[in-house]
């Protein structure tokens, strides 16, 4: 018994920090890519910041239940290692904070002569999962939040700055366009992901882009 809660302590301990690396190494490519195939399909060149954020905000729509699910499961492990393990570390006569055997310090005193834990609060106690995460739901919430907006930032800026990487090259082709060719019109597609969309150059309108 003493090995497996201090072996179901440590993996709720270790697992929040897992998930939460894994959502982020699924999420940042998705947000990426879709962030890429809207900013192309709005055929316009140059930063718009007015446009980014009304693409972000579409993006975060679509990563908040994942992130919500993300520290919702977080939670519930915290509340595996922060409450369930103690509880059943003290109800089988073992300190709630290292497992040593403290059957005798239930008369004798509170305090693990290991640790130095104090195991008197935890005499008598049953957890309650569902006060201890109503307690911890609105944080939770705003977590939640501040998640998916952290996704959709980082697919976001590396999908932009990409597209303005793609654009100032095919501004550097227009240049050199221009000093070896008397043709009126240069095109070609958008760099990768955004293959599907063109940058065009016609002289005497400039540059703009096409979906």
């Amino acid at each position: 018994m003493t090995l497996l809660l201090s072996l179901v302590s440590r993996c709720a301990r270790a697992s929040g920090s897992l998930l939460i690396a894994a959502l982020a190494v699924a999420s940042v490519p998705v947000a990426f890519f879709v962030y890429s195939a809207f900013r192309t399909s709005l055929e316009y060149c140059g930063f718009s910041i007015v446009r980014s954020l009304l693409i972000l905000s579409v993006i975060s729509i679509f990563t908040l239940p994942g992130a919500f699910i993300a520290i919702e499961v977080i939670g519930q492990l915290r509340w595996v290692r922060d409450e369930w393990v103690p509880f059943m570390r003290s109800r089988n006569a073992l300190c709630v904070g290292c497992s040593y055997p403290v059957d005798a310090l239930r008369v004798e005193s509170a305090t693990c002569p290991e640790c130095g834990e104090s195991n008197g609060a935890w005499i008598g106690v049953v957890p309650s999962n569902s006060k201890w995460v109503k307690a911890r739901r609105k944080r939770w919430v705003f977590l939640s939040v501040l998640l998916s907006l952290g996704i959709s930032a980082i697919g976001g800026f590396a999908g932009e700055a990409n597209v303005l990487i793609d654009e100032a090259r095919f501004r550097h082709e227009v240049e050199v366009f221009h000093a070896s060719s008397d043709a009126r019109m240069y095109a070609r597609s958008r760099a990768w992901p955004n293959e599907t969309g063109s940058l065009v150059y016609l002289r005497g309108r400039g540059i703009h882009a096409t979906d």
